[in-house]
């Protein structure tokens, strides 16, 4: 939110390494959302970078790492497996965006869709409106209209 991605990298990298072995749920939640959040950055320098090809590849790839990295520790996050959906949309793995998104909308409800329609709308790039018509189709999937 302060726009000093590269510190919250930074103090994620930090939960990481301190905690990242650790067994207890409630500390292994906590690491899952630093890989979130580590992901998340990425998947913003990515949409920041869109232009370059080269970067916005290697960029999604590390952000859908952290996002799997994430839902290893914790599989029922709401926000890394929306990430997820979204990192693999933008990556061009259309085929693959589908149950993620829907997991992900089930879980979170209406605080994830908003936050996801948000999320589009931060360095907004040229596939966020296909996205946000695929969202919205499946919440209302979810919400039983359109069924």
């Amino acid at each position: 939110q302060l726009k000093r991605g590269e510190e919250a990298i930074a103090v994620y990298d930090q939960v990481i390494a301190r905690f990242g072995e650790a067994t207890e749920p409630a500390l292994r939640e906590q690491v899952a959302g630093a890989f979130n959040g580590i992901g998340f950055r990425l998947l913003l320098n990515a949409k920041e970078s869109w232009p370059d090809n080269s970067a916005r590849v290697q960029l999604l790839a590390k952000a859908l790492s952290n996002f799997e990295s994430s839902l290893e520790r914790h599989s029922q996050g709401p926000y890394a497996v929306g990430n997820l959906a979204y990192a693999l949309f933008l990556s061009g793995k259309r085929e693959e965006v589908v149950e993620p998104l829907k997991r992900a909308l089930t879980l979170g409800g209406l605080a994830l869709y908003q936050a996801t329609i948000k999320d589009t709308e931060t360095e907004t790039v040229s596939d966020d409106a296909e996205f946000i018509a695929l969202l919205d189709k499946i919440w209302d999937e979810i919400q039983g209209r359109n069924t």
